[in-house]
């Protein structure tokens, strides 16, 4: 007799390996997606540094409060549109994540002159990236 087709023993036991794999490998993409979002906030915030640094050269040493005052759209699919300015050093720009996940900011540190970005509430990984920059 010629049997044609599987058991349903054989497609139970593909279909559960093919659920353990996926266990396995799901969350692995799900933190990169995270790590490239936040590459892109990351971006988007240094753009913005860049551009109230240039502000403040064509306005006496003063920063905006007003990021649309900058000569720059930013525009981020994944966090908060437009991003925060303040005209103190502390922060200069702030990038929030949508859903309130995480806020990246950055500060000018005036006695080494070079900004400081930080990121509080980011998990070790992104603050691993961070620091990496």
């Amino acid at each position: 007799m010629d049997k044609r087709g599987f058991t349903l023993a054989e497609i139970m036991t593909v279909v559960a390996i093919l659920g353990i794999m996926a266990g396995l490998g799901l969350p692995r993409i799900f933190g990169k997606l995270e790590e490239a979002r936040f590459s892109e906030g990351l971006s988007a915030a240094q753009a913005v540094y860049a551009s109230q640094m240039r502000y403040s050269l064509d306005h006496g040493g003063a920063y905006s409060d007003d990021c649309s005052l900058l000569d720059l759209t930013v525009k981020t699919a994944n966090f908060t549109n437009p991003p925060t300015c303040s005209s103190s050093n502390n922060p200069l720009v702030s990038l929030s994540r949508s859903n309130g996940a995480y806020t990246i900011s950055v500060t000018y540190d005036s006695v080494n002159q070079k900004p400081v970005f930080s990121c509080p509430t980011c998990t070790a990984n992104l603050k691993n990236i961070l620091n990496a920059h």
